[in-house]
């Protein structure tokens, strides 16, 4: 299996799982030429009341919300904008609490997830010579899944005590 069927095997699981199926990688690239030309302009993200943002981002991430948020009828500056943060080379992105958000937010997941297994299902596969059996990426795409949902729910369990102690303590400090 060469690296450009593994790469068809991502959009496809993508689209599978209710990804707009007109996004792909070229879409992608031509949304982010678009961040890009914005960016180089100043953009800033305009403060009015967002219900929360997310910073550290990159044009490409940028992009894809983008594109994401105009499939799914959300408006820039209305729902959700962007912009550039103070060192310009960072994006923050912006939110209204809405349910649309919220779908835009569990399809950005997706992506983000689903990068994550083909990135380490590559990095396994790279160590390997000649031809891979189709047979075995599934398999190995099946494990590398599972230890992301191993690793999540780790990550919620740690939070919650996390949380927990910290409200305990709280609690504490008030008698």
């Amino acid at each position: 299996m060469t690296p450009e069927d593994l790469r068809r095997e991502f959009w496809t699981y993508l689209h599978s799982r209710g990804f707009p199926s007109h996004i792909d990688d070229e879409v992608i690239c031509d949304a982010v030429l678009r961040v890009e030309a914005q960016a180089y302009r100043g953009k800033r993200l305009r403060l009015k009341g967002w219900s929360y943002a997310s910073g550290g981002l990159h044009s490409e991430d940028v992009a894809l919300i983008m594109l994401l948020a105009e499939e799914l009828g959300l408006k820039q500056g209305l729902d959700w904008d962007w912009g550039l943060e103070p060192d310009n080379y960072h994006f923050e992105v912006a939110y209204r609490n809405s349910d649309g958000v919220e779908k835009l937010l569990k399809l950005v997941d997706l992506y983000n997830e689903e990068s994550l297994v083909f990135l380490n299902l590559e990095m396994r596969l790279s160590s390997k010579e000649g031809s891979i059996d189709p047979f075995e990426v599934q398999r190995l795409l099946a494990e590398e899944r599972e230890k992301l949902k191993e690793w999540k729910q780790i990550q919620e369990e740690e939070t919650l005590r996390t949380l927990k102690e910290s409200l305990s303590s709280l609690g504490d400090g008030e008698r």
